[in-house]
Parts: C-alpha cells; structure tokens; sequence
C-alpha cells in the first residue's frame, strides 16, 4: 500500500508543496488543505514499510497518541484514516523543520 507522492499533485485533499524531511518511518511534506486553505504538514509512512500490517499499525497508533495531547510545542493532529494515514498539521507560524511526532 505504498503512497505515490508527487511535488503539486494533491493527496487526500491535501497539494503537495516540498519536502519538509525524511525518517526512519516516513518522509514529512509541507501540503495545503484544498478545502480549508490552510498550510499543515503530511507525514508519508515510508514504501517499505506500508506493507507491513505492522507498521500501519504502530503509524496509526503514534497519530492516536499524539492527538491524546494537547501542549503548544507538540504538533496537532488534524486526522487520521482515507488514503493518508496519518495526517498532521503544523500552523505555517511555527519556525523551523517539521518533526515528526510523529508522527506523514
């Protein structure tokens, strides 16, 4: 179940806009909501690793962790689930790179 991610398509109604960074389990992309024009940050779970049941789950898992909490230096998570698993967002006034919670 990999994901084809492409720099300007759009993904689960989210347009790819660059790379933020690459991890262990995924790569992290700074995308706009088509819908709600916000700026947010779409972590990817990695090729590699989206076919293992395994994985899927631990992603999921971290994305239900993270959005438990509620701290103004943790990334909010906008959703999870569709075609995007998970999905978080980061306000565009927050500085420097996206880390991953991760979570993309």
């Amino acid at each position: 179940m990999a994901i084809e991610v492409e720099i300007g398509g759009v993904l689960a109604g989210y347009r790819i806009e660059r790379l933020l960074g690459r991890g262990a389990m995924g790569a992290v992309y700074l995308a706009e909501d088509t819908h709600l024009r916000r700026k947010v940050a779409v972590k990817v779970l990695a090729p590699e690793l989206a076919a293992d049941e395994r994985f899927r789950k631990r992603f999921l898992v971290e994305s239900q962790l993270a959005a438990s909490l509620d701290h103004p230096n943790i990334v909010p998570i906008y959703g999870a689930g569709g075609a995007l698993r998970p999905r978080v967002g980061r306000s565009p006034a927050d500085s420097g790179p996206a880390s991953p919670v991760e979570v993309s």
